[in-house]
C-alpha cells in the first residue's frame, strides 16, 4: 500500500510590499555571552527578561516599533527625535541595570534615515517562525554599519538623522539640556557606496565622545574641508533627501490625500447582532474615540443634523453611504466612516470603511473582533487606532491621545447607552429627558466621570450652582476617567467661576491641543468680550470659530456681530447678524436691531424685532423687550421710556430673581435724573439688598450683585450718601481687585471718582479714571470723567469725554456691563453729551458750533424734560442769533 505523505499547502503571500521613509535604529549588546556566562543560564534569562520588558515599554513611549531582536533590537521609528529619545533612554536603563546586577552592560547603537521596503507576513509564516513584519532596505545595514562602529555605550548616528533629530531636540523634555552632539568627521562603511558623515549623540558625564576608531569594516576619511566638490555634492544631497523625508515621513499622506485636522463624516452605525445596546452606546463610543485625537476632527452630530435639514431630509435620516458622503461634500470633510458592528462565527466584529465621499468607494478598512458585547469598546479603540494610523497619524501621537474607551467612558454597556440617548436628547433641545437619562445612566456607573460633567453643565444652564458645583467635584473624582479633551473642558469649566484670566488660560489650552474645538474659540471670545471688555481680542480669538463645520456657526456669527457693534465696526456687524439669521437665527436678534439704532434708524430696528420669534423661555423674551425703554429713551420719548421700564421691572417678577434685580435698577437709574435726592432711599435698600449676595461666595449671582451693589454705591455717593457708599467701596473693593473682572474693578474706579467729586476734589477724580481709558473701559466711567472735568474747570478735556460719549453709541447699547444694566443710562448719556457739547462750544464763543450741535440734540429731544429743561433753556438765549 502505497502512503501519501500530505504536506500543508503554502500559505498565500503577505501584504504588499510598501516602500516607507524612517528612521532605524540598531543595538548591540556588548559582550552579552560573557554576562550570560558570568551570571549563568537560569539567573541571567531572569535578567533579560525584566530588561526586555523594560525595553518594550520604552519603544513603546518613544513611538517605535520593535522589528527583531536577538542580542541587541532592531526597530523603526517615523521620526529620527523618536529614535534618538529612545537610544538615549534605553542606555540609561541599561546603567540602572548594570548598577541594580552589579555588573557592566553596553550596548552599541546606530541610528539612520532611509527608504525602506515592508510587507506583514501571514499568520501561516509568522506561526512558523517568521517575523509579523518584514523590513529590508540600504537604510537597514547602514544603521548595522554605524552600530559596529559604535564604542560601547556609544550612540552614532548619520548626518541626515542628526540634522532632523537636533532641530527637534526640545521635543526631549529635560534631558535636552544634558544632551551633547558632536561631529566625529566622514567615514567609509565597506558595501555602501557614498561616505557618511558620523555624529554622536549622548547625555554629558556617560557617553564616551570620542572618534571611534577605524576597522577593516568601517575607516575615517581625510576631513571635508580638504575636499570641496565633494561637500558641494554632498550638501546639495542632504538637502533634497532632507526635502524629501520631511515632505514624505513627517506626513505620509494615506490614499485619500488626508490631512491634518481634516474632518470626516461619521456614518450611522450598522448593526447586525439584534443588540440594540450596541446601536446608540458603540456610535457614541466611537465619536468619543476619535475625538480623543488631535489630528482628525470628527463632525460634529448637531451639524450633521443641520446638514440633513438643508438637503430637505428629516434629521432622523440614516447616514448611510450615500447620504453620508453628500454631507461630507457640502461640508467640506475629507472622508466618511460607515461603522458596522457583527456577529461573526461566534466573535463579535466591528469593523470600520473610510469612504471616499467624491466616488463613494472605500478607500480601506479596518476590523478588530473580540468575544462578547463587552469586547466590542476594546475592538473599537483597536480598530481606531488602526484607523488613525492610517490616516496620517504619528504612532506617538496615538499613544498620547488614546485612552482606552471602557476607561474614559463606562464598561457597562447600558450606562453608555443611557447616555448616548442623553446626548440625541440635548441635540434634539429636549434637556428634561437628558437630564432623566443621565441620572440612570450614573445609576447604572456611579464612576461615571463623563456623565457627571454633562450633567454639571446641565444643572450650571439651569442656574442650579448647587447640584452643579456637587457633580463637578465628583467628576473631579473620577479624572482619570476621561479623555484628555474632556478633561481640559472640565478643568475650563471648574475655573469658570474665577477670575477670567484663568478661565482664558485654561480655555486657551484647549484651543492649543485642539484647534477646531469651536465651542471653547466661542467662549474664549465671550469671556473677552464680556467680562473683561477685551474686543478686539475677542474678535481675534472668534475667527477660528467662524467655519462651516462649527455646528453653532450662528451664534459664533451673532457675537461676531456684537462685538463688532461695540468697535463701532457697523458693517461688519450687520454682514455678521444677517448671516446669523441666513442660518436659521431667529429666536434672539435685539443686538441686530442695537445696531440699527446706534445709526439712528430706528424703523429698521423696529422691523428687525418684529421678525423674532418667541424662544419659549420667559427669560429671554424678557431680554428682548429692554428695546422698550432704550430706544424711546434715545428718541427723546422720556416719559414713555419711564413708563416702559417701571412695567419691565414688574413683568420680570417671579420670572428670575436677577432679572427683577437687573430692572429695578435701570428703572431706579432713570428715575434718578429726575428725582435727584429724593431717590436717595430707594437706592440705600437696593444697594442693602445686592450686599446680601455681593458677599455670599456660595451664591451663583454673586458677579451680577457685586456689579448692582457698585453702580448703587456709586448713585448714592453722587446723592450725597457718601457713608454708605463708602461702605460697600470697603467691603467689596478687595474681593473686586481679587475677582479680576474689568468691568467690576472699573465700577469701584467710578465710586472712588463718586466720592471724590462729592468732596469737591475732581483732580482726585480725574487721576483715578482717566488710567483707565485705554478702550476696555466702561462708558460710564467717560460720563463720570467728564463731569470731573467741568467741574474741575477744564473746558477742553471734558469736550474730548463729550465727543467720545456721543461717538461711541455701537459700545452704548452692545457693552455687557452686567446684563445690560447700564444700557439705558449709557445711550442717555451719549445723547446728553451732545448738549454738553453745545453748552462747551457756547462757552468758547464758538457759536457756530454750539448752534450746529444744539440743532442735533434738537432732533433727538423735541421735547426737553423737566430735569434738563433749565439748561436747554439757558443754552438757546446764548447762542440766539439776536443777542447781541
Amino acid at each position: 500500500m502505497n502512503l501519501r505523505v500530505k504536506f500543508p499547502s503554502r500559505s498565500p503571500v503577505g501584504s504588499a510590499v510598501t516602500p516607507l521613509l524612517r528612521a532605524v535604529l540598531l543595538a548591540d549588546l556588548v559582550d552579552s555571552t560573557a554576562f550570560i556566562q558570568s551570571f549563568g543560564d537560569a539567573r541571567a534569562a531572569v535578567a533579560l527578561q525584566r530588561l526586555d520588558l523594560q525595553i518594550r515599554d520604552l519603544l513603546e513611549f518613544t513611538g517605535g516599533r520593535l522589528i527583531d531582536k536577538a542580542d541587541g533590537l532592531l526597530a523603526i521609528f517615523e521620526r529620527p527625535i523618536q529614535a534618538v529619545d529612545f537610544a538615549l533612554r534605553y542606555q540609561q536603563a541599561l546603567r540602572q541595570f548594570s548598577a541594580n546586577e552589579g555588573t557592566v552592560l553596553n550596548a552599541r547603537i546606530g541610528i539612520h534615515v532611509g527608504e525602506l521596503m515592508t510587507w506583514s507576513n501571514t499568520d501561516h509564516a509568522v506561526a512558523a517562525g517568521a517575523k509579523p513584519l518584514e523590513v529590508e532596505g540600504l537604510a537597514k545595514p547602514v544603521a548595522a554599519r554605524l552600530m559596529s562602529l559604535a564604542l560601547p555605550g556609544q550612540i552614532l548616528i548619520s548626518s541626515m538623522a542628526q540634522s532632523l533629530a537636533q532641530r527637534a531636540q526640545a521635543e526631549l523634555g529635560d534631558r535636552a539640556d544634558r544632551v551633547r552632539w558632536h561631529a566625529h568627521g566622514r567615514y567609509r562603511f565597506k558595501g555602501v557606496p557614498a561616505p557618511l558623515l558620523v555624529h554622536e549623540i549622548g547625555e554629558a558625564g556617560f557617553a564616551p565622545m570620542r572618534p571611534p576608531p577605524s576597522g577593516q569594516k568601517a575607516w575615517r576619511e581625510l576631513p571635508l574641508w580638504r575636499r570641496p566638490p565633494v561637500l558641494a555634492a554632498e550638501m546639495l544631497l542632504f538637502v533634497a533627501v532632507s526635502g524629501f523625508y520631511a515632505y514624505s515621513v513627517l506626513r505620509s499622506p494615506p490614499a485619500i490625500a488626508f490631512q491634518e485636522r481634516d474632518w470626516v463624516v461619521v456614518g450611522d452605525m450598522s448593526n447586525f447582532t439584534g443588540d440594540p445596546r450596541l446601536e446608540e452606546s458603540l456610535d457614541t463610543a466611537l465619536r468619543i474615540s476619535l475625538e480623543q485625537s488631535r489630528f482628525v476632527n470628527v463632525m460634529p452630530q448637531l451639524k450633521v443634523q443641520d446638514v440633513l435639514q438643508r438637503m430637505g431630509r428629516s434629521q432622523e435620516s440614516t447616514v448611510d453611504r450615500a447620504v453620508g458622503s453628500e454631507i461630507a461634500l457640502r461640508e467640506g470633510a475629507r472622508a466618511l466612516l460607515l461603522p458596522t458592528v457583527a456577529e461573526v462565527g461566534g466573535r463579535l466584529r466591528v469593523s470600520m470603511e473610510l469612504v471616499d465621499p467624491n466616488t463613494q468607494v472605500t478607500v480601506f478598512a479596518e476590523t478588530a473582533e473580540g468575544r462578547g458585547a463587552e469586547s466590542a469598546l476594546t475592538s473599537i479603540d483597536t480598530v481606531n487606532g488602526k484607523l488613525r494610523e492610517r490616516l496620517g497619524e504619528s504612532l506617538g501621537d496615538i499613544s498620547a491621545n488614546g485612552k482606552p474607551l471602557a476607561q474614559v467612558t463606562t464598561s457597562s454597556l447600558d450606562a453608555l447607552r443611557l447616555y448616548s440617548l442623553a446626548t440625541d436628547a440635548v441635540v434634539r433641545a429636549r434637556y428634561d429627558e437628558a437630564m432623566r437619562l443621565l441620572n440612570l445612566a450614573i445609576e447604572k456607573d456611579p464612576q461615571f466621570a463623563l456623565a457627571y460633567a454633562d450633567r454639571a453643565q446641565a444643572h450650571s444652564l439651569a442656574g442650579d450652582s448647587a447640584r452643579a458645583k456637587s457633580d463637578y467635584a465628583t467628576a473631579t473624582k473620577f479624572k482619570s476617567r476621561l479623555t484628555m479633551r474632556e478633561t481640559l473642558i472640565l478643568d475650563a469649566d471648574l475655573a469658570s467661576s474665577g477670575p477670567p484670566e484663568a478661565w482664558l488660560e485654561r480655555l486657551d489650552a484647549i484651543t492649543r491641543m485642539y484647534p477646531d474645538a469651536f465651542n471653547s474659540r466661542h467662549r474664549v471670545a465671550w469671556v473677552n468680550w464680556q467680562y473683561l471688555q477685551q474686543f478686539p481680542r475677542a474678535l481675534e480669538s472668534l475667527q477660528p470659530a467662524l467655519k462651516t463645520q462649527n455646528p453653532r456657526l450662528a451664534s459664533a456669527m451673532y457675537l461676531a456681530g456684537l462685538i463688532n457693534l461695540a468697535e463701532e465696526n457697523f458693517g461688519q456687524a450687520e454682514s455678521a447678524f444677517n448671516k446669523y439669521e441666513s442660518l436659521g437665527g431667529r429666536g434672539f436678534n435685539r443686538d441686530h436691531a442695537d445696531l440699527y439704532a446706534a445709526k439712528r434708524q430706528y424703523g429698521r430696528a423696529e422691523r428687525v424685532l418684529g421678525q423674532a420669534d418667541h424662544t419659549g423661555f420667559k427669560s429671554v423674551d424678557l431680554e428682548m423687550r429692554l428695546a422698550d425703554v432704550t430706544y424711546p429713551l434715545d428718541k427723546g420719548q422720556w416719559r414713555k421710556a419711564l413708563l416702559a421700564a417701571k412695567t419691565l421691572q414688574q413683568d420680570s417678577v417671579n420670572v428670575s430673581m436677577g432679572m427683577e434685580r437687573t430692572y429695578l435698577g435701570i428703572s431706579l437709574g432713570l428715575q434718578t435724573y429726575e428725582l435727584g435726592e429724593r431717590a436717595l432711599s430707594e437706592w440705600q435698600r437696593y444697594v442693602a439688598d445686592e450686599m446680601r449676595t455681593a458677599i455670599n461666595p456660595d451664591d451663583p449671582n454673586i458677579f451680577r450683585s457685586r456689579f448692582a451693589a457698585l453702580y448703587g454705591a456709586s448713585q448714592l455717593a453722587r446723592l450725597g450718601d457718601s457713608t454708605t457708599a463708602q461702605g460697600v467701596l470697603h467691603r467689596l473693593q478687595a474681593p473686586v481687585a481679587k475677582s479680576g473682572y474689568a468691568t467690576l474693578m472699573d465700577m469701584a474706579k467710578v465710586v472712588e471718582a463718586e466720592l471724590a467729586l462729592r468732596a469737591n476734589q475732581p483732580t482726585g477724580a480725574i487721576a483715578l479714571l482717566k488710567p483707565r481709558t485705554s478702550g476696555t473701559e466702561l462708558c460710564i466711567l467717560h460720563a463720570v470723567l467728564l463731569r470731573a472735568y467741568r467741574q474741575g474747570d477744564l473746558p477742553q478735556d471734558a469736550m474730548q469725554e463729550a465727543t467720545w460719549l456721543s461717538s461711541h453709541r455701537g459700545r452704548a447699547y452692545a457693552e455687557w456691563n452686567s446684563e445690560r444694566l447700564l444700557q439705558p443710562m449709557n445711550v442717555l448719556e451719549s445723547d446728553l453729551a451732545i448738549l454738553t457739547s453745545a453748552e462747551l462750544a457756547a462757552a468758547a464763543g464758538d457759536g457756530d458750533r454750539a448752534r450746529e450741535l444744539m440743532g442735533k440734540f434738537d432732533q433727538i429731544w423735541r421735547q426737553p424734560p423737566g430735569f434738563i429743561a433749565e439748561r436747554v433753556l439757558k443754552l438757546r438765549a446764548a447762542i440766539s442769533p439776536q443777542k447781541g
